[in-house]
């Protein structure tokens, strides 16, 4: 009589946080059946010395792989071929190299690429202007951060009002009645960005400490107000 069974094999090898700016993070492996001889000699990490595998905790299909001393990069851990018995199957497993998912390890903040202004025209009161920030990687914005506007010879601001992807966001600015409120020559935007008491951070929760950002040219961007009404005296 012949028992064919599989050999043990890696159902799930995932990082807790992919990306992390931390130095110190855990992987949680799972087999496909109990095994036994699972060892940190069994593993190893790409690039070599990205970070430093720890003392594997666990028994039975789930264990955890704790990692220290992190460098910035992506990191992979590979369980080893045939490095594991099966406690059901009695075989060694599994039968290939078996690669982690990629850990990201990312404690670089983002910055500003770039401001992008609105169409080129005359607006008057009501008019609302959306002005575009670039950044250099996906966000997360909270808060009211605000763009500094000099219109006329007025200050205003362009608020932070929603993202219309991971990797922008979008400040408006909505012209009022206000005869200060007079621009022929385009609308100045001011470096650097006001954060006003919000925050701008990437996926790994870097905060963005630089906030400056080149010189944004709005062309005919001006702005207009109605006229008084002629009055008979």
């Amino acid at each position: 009589v012949t028992f064919d069974l599989p050999a043990p094999s890696v159902s799930s090898f995932i990082p807790d946080t992919t990306p992390t700016n931390q130095t110190s993070t855990n992987f949680a492996l799972t087999f496909s059946e109990s095994v036994t001889g699972f060892a940190a000699g069994d593993l190893s990490i790409s690039p070599s010395g990205i970070c430093t595998i720890g003392t594997i905790s666990g028994s039975g299909a789930t264990y955890t792989v704790p990692l220290s001393g992190c460098t910035e990069g992506t990191a992979t851990l590979t369980v080893a071929a045939n490095s594991v018995l099966g406690s059901t199957s009695c075989m060694n497993g599994p039968a290939n190299n078996s690669a982690s998912t990629a850990l990201v390890i990312d404690r670089t903040p983002p910055t500003i690429n770039s401001i992008s202004p609105p169409a080129n025209a005359t607006n008057g009161p009501g008019q609302a202007l959306n002005f575009t920030a670039n950044f250099s990687e996906a966000v997360t914005v909270s808060g009211s951060p605000r763009l500094t506007l000099t219109v006329g010879s007025a200050t205003r601001y362009a608020t932070y009002v929603s993202q219309p992807n991971s990797t922008s966001a979008t400040f408006r600015y909505t012209v009022a009645t206000d005869a200060a409120e007079v621009d022929t020559n385009g609308i100045a935007v001011a470096t650097p960005l006001d954060a006003n008491g919000g925050s701008i951070s990437d996926t790994a929760t870097n905060a963005m400490s630089t906030f400056t950002f080149s010189a944004v040219s709005t062309g005919t961007n001006n702005v207009a107000q109605v006229p008084d009404a002629t009055t008979l005296t």
